[in-house]
């Protein structure tokens, strides 16, 4: 056997052993962060799921009832007990409706972003198109009445989505507030108490 064939093995033997933490040993990734752009702004992060395959155990205690006091276009007490949320699989429409289920009144109190919606944020009027309505449904006595944030009234809202699942389908919460709707005609409605939240254990 040459003299060099045992130089030679310990030196292949070392390099063997050493390793090579080369450029594909980058250790963990960055939180890459942001808002996914869209828009809205900041992306609602002070919420995590914790809920393992539940998902809505983070969710927060259910809103209590409350009587929201309109005044301005009409002089209304509507009280709100429901909350629920539509948000279809991939489609960029959310929309939070609140109801009363005693049936001491029809109306509906609706949030809502068409086309919009990209990551849990908050929404305005004039980027996000953020709208919010009262209306009255079926059932109503005379003709349905119909108030809505119309810009050109000076009318503007605010959706805040904190947090939504939307690969589960289960949970979203947030708020929502406006400054004024307006009907066909007559002054702005404006309404206490405000924000009003969004709660939905449930996506529909």
């Amino acid at each position: 056997m040459s003299t060099r064939s045992p130089l030679l093995f310990l030196t292949l033997l070392a390099c063997i052993g050493g390793g090579d933490k080369g450029a594909g040993d980058t250790g963990p990734a960055p939180d890459g962060g942001g808002d996914g752009g869209g828009t809205h702004s900041g992306d609602g992060g002070g919420s995590a799921d914790t809920g393992g395959d539940t998902g809505n155990s983070v969710l927060p205690p259910q809103p209590e009832p409350f009587t929201l006091h309109v005044t301005g276009g009409a002089d209304l007490d509507l009280y709100f007990d429901t909350p629920t949320c539509s948000k279809p699989l991939g489609s960029h429409n959310f929309r939070a409706f609140w109801r009363d289920s005693t049936g001491s009144h029809v109306f509906v109190l609706v949030a809502e972003l068409l086309g919009t919606y990209t990551d849990p944020g908050t929404y305005d009027t004039p980027t996000g198109h953020a709208t919010v309505k009262l209306q009255e449904e079926a059932g109503s006595k005379g003709a349905q009445r119909y108030f809505s944030t119309q810009v050109d009234q000076g009318d503007s809202a605010e959706i805040t989505i904190d947090y939504l699942d939307e690969e589960k389908q289960e949970v979203a919460w947030g708020s929502f507030s406006f400054n004024g709707l307006h009907g066909d005609s007559g002054p702005a409605l404006t309404a206490t108490p405000q924000p009003i939240p969004i709660w939905c254990e449930a996506l529909n």
